[in-house]
């Protein structure tokens, strides 16, 4: 059974490993973890060169794929 924590957890594995990544306005239609700040963690993650935030989308960056795993689960 699909529950709202596993279709948060497909959509960020799958959604920023694409090369067209999650679309801005789905990522804040996923709910976060209890506690969870997104928007801090994905400035770290920018200023740290892991992802790209453009307009309309959020990528990983070449550095960020290869840490692809810790960046979607900081995210969760």
């Amino acid at each position: 059974m699909r529950t709202a924590k596993l279709h948060c957890a497909e959509r960020f594995l799958l959604g920023l490993r694409l090369q067209e990544g999650l679309r801005l306005d789905e990522l804040e239609s996923l709910q976060a973890g209890p506690g969870t700040s997104r928007d801090a963690t994905i400035r770290t993650m920018v200023d740290r060169g892991l992802l790209d935030r453009g307009a309309e989308r959020l990528t990983l960056t070449d550095q960020g794929f290869l840490l692809a795993d810790q960046v979607i689960g900081e995210l969760m």
